[in-house]
């Protein structure tokens, strides 16, 4: 997992979802400041109540948000405001010395409206196209929430997926992000990267 990656992750289960957040509080966390992101006080309770994830909030380098709070205005999804929001809160991460943002969002607040759904892909398309700031972002999709065309767009709007804890780059989408890699599609290798070392196929 890189500075900048924008990640999908569509789970079976809640072990697999908080095995991986668990993971990124745990590599991520010393060096960095987790934003984590569900929907409602329960669901941000339960994602605080990780091991991993309670002992970053104790030493003030993880902070729950709800989703609804930053990603919609009013009623309605601005994909520009909202990553804009997220590059300022990664910015004043590094002017406090906590290092860089990390965002891991529990996306089952999409599952219940199918035009928040279709809306909030403008978001996944700008964080793909966001070169002012990177930012690292971990989306989370509970497969047993949407249907397969949904789950079959979300990976789309990803450059990279984690499937049973391997990272790999989902080359028919190529963000900016690449070419500052200096490397061209056919060029690229292989990258797998172990995530959710605790999930098994």
């Amino acid at each position: 997992m890189r500075r900048g990656d924008h990640i999908v992750h569509q789970y079976d289960g809640r072990r697999e979802d908080a095995a991986v957040l668990s993971d990124v509080c745990t590599w991520m966390g010393g060096k960095c400041h987790v934003y984590i992101l569900g929907s409602g006080k329960r669901q941000l309770a339960d994602m605080c109540a990780i091991p991993s994830a309670r002992k970053l909030q104790k030493a003030s380098r993880l902070e729950p948000i709800d989703c609804h709070d930053l990603f919609l205005h009013g009623d309605e999804v601005r994909a520009r405001e909202s990553v804009s929001r997220m590059s300022s809160m990664a910015l004043a991460c590094r002017k406090e010395g906590q290092g860089d943002a990390v965002f891991v969002l529990n996306h089952d607040w999409l599952a219940e409206d199918a035009r928040l759904f279709k809306d909030f892909s403008q978001v996944e398309m700008e964080l793909n196209l966001h070169s002012e700031t990177p930012l690292t972002v971990v989306c989370q999709y509970d497969a047993s929430k949407f249907t397969e065309d949904q789950l079959a767009f979300v990976s789309s709007m990803h450059p990279k997926s984690l499937t049973h804890g391997i990272l790999i780059r989902n080359f028919w989408l190529v963000p900016r992000s690449i070419q500052s890699e200096e490397e061209s599609i056919a060029e690229a290798p292989e990258r797998s990267i172990r995530l959710g070392a605790r999930i098994k196929p």
